[in-house]
């Protein structure tokens, strides 16, 4: 969607400009579907249920196996999704996968597929891209991204957690909504290039995760690899993600500001080396896993025929 013959944010802003720009990006996934005539149709998560099972009905005409993988089995947020259809969007799907437990137990079917998140290659791989705005200061320091302006992923505190962590570190925040992050906070408010995105974490001693919901998190996974012990609330499925004093420090979600300041100072005891190794590994079994994903979707479906001309392989 963020192709600009349909991107919500440059060309149709507000609810009723998203809805219209999905509907499009949703008809023309279908055109594509019926052109390629592919052998495997991998939708990534779901914003619109109702119009998304469309893309779902087109690739069972076509006879291409269809994949949903399922983020989150509920929207975090107001705009982040809607729910009408969800239900019939999961049934309709061949496959559906999983990326924690935690989902995997809220959603309407038993045949679910759980693969771990991969590593973010390109971000990991990027080439480190340096950001001025954010010149290391030479104090310890702690890293926040994500789309800020997302409640729920509990921006609210950083100013306090900095107050709580003294004069020896500095907290940075950056991503959409950056600014809001309150005193005491070096902020960044856009989006972050990839390379970017890389020399922040990497510049990190820790990365902070103050979630007030989740399902899981590729914020996760992406600080281990880096390096960046990551300070994570314990919901939803992030304790899946990281075992407390190994991969990172799980915090209680209502925890105040002193109890994240000194999760943020035992993070610095974590063997980053065996963490980032560990990581690295568990990404390379869940690429693995996506990849035989698709090679079992290649297979031939039973009671399924496949139309006439199409061509094998994935589309």
């Amino acid at each position: 969607e963020l192709a600009p013959d349909v991107a919500v944010d440059r060309r149709l802003p507000g609810k009723a400009g998203a809805a219209e720009a999905h509907l499009r990006l949703v008809r023309r996934v279908c055109r594509e579907i019926r052109d390629l005539r592919p052998a495997v149709v991998y939708v990534q998560h779901c914003w619109a249920p109702l119009l998304e099972r469309r893309v779902l009905e087109v690739a069972r005409e076509v006879g291409a196996r269809s994949i949903l993988a399922v983020h989150n089995a509920r929207p975090h947020a107001r705009g982040a999704g809607l729910r009408s259809g969800f239900g019939r969007l999961v049934e309709a799907a061949d496959q559906v996968v999983v990326h924690s437990d935690h989902v995997a137990g809220a959603l309407p079917r038993a045949d679910l597929l759980r693969v771990d998140l991969p590593e973010l290659r390109a971000v990991t791989r990027a080439p480190r891209q340096p950001i001025d705005e954010l010149a290391c200061s030479g104090r310890r320091r702690v890293a926040a991204f994500w789309v800020m302006r997302r409640g729920y992923k509990g921006r609210a505190g950083l100013a306090e957690v900095a107050a709580a962590l003294g004069d020896g570190w500095e907290v940075v925040a950056a991503g959409v909504g950056a600014g809001g992050s309150g005193p005491g906070v070096l902020t960044l408010d856009r989006y972050l290039a990839p390379g970017e995105l890389r020399w922040l974490v990497e510049s990190a001693d820790v990365v902070l995760l103050p979630y007030r919901d989740a399902s899981q998190s590729a914020a996760v996974p992406l600080a281990q690899v880096l390096g960046a012990p990551p300070v994570a609330s314990a919901v939803g499925g992030i304790p899946e993600q990281i075992s407390s004093g190994r991969s990172g420090v799980l915090v209680p979600r209502e925890a105040g500001a002193d109890t994240w300041a000194a999760a943020v100072r035992s993070a610095t005891c974590v063997d980053v080396e065996a963490m980032a190794q560990s990581a690295a590994r568990a990404g390379e079994r869940a690429a693995e896993g996506w990849l035989d994903l698709v090679a079992a979707g290649l297979a031939p479906m039973s009671g399924a025929t496949r139309p006439r001309g199409q061509r094998s392989g994935t589309g």
